[in-house]
């Protein structure tokens, strides 16, 4: 059986509590025999002084 683990934080106030969350979800999921796939950055862009992205 395939599962995924998605986690999207909409504003992150506080760096140090997303890597204590981190450094204990990590070997969580390896332990259970999951693989990390992939990590991202804020999708939101701003060029020529105007910010475009989502919800904007």
């Amino acid at each position: 059986m395939t599962a995924y683990w998605i986690n999207v934080y909409k504003e992150v106030t506080d760096d140090s509590m997303v890597a204590a969350y981190a450094a204990l979800a990590g070997p969580a999921l390896r332990d259970a025999g999951g693989t990390f796939l992939a990590r991202g950055l804020p999708e939101l862009t701003y060029e020529s002084a105007a910010s475009s992205g989502r919800g904007q």
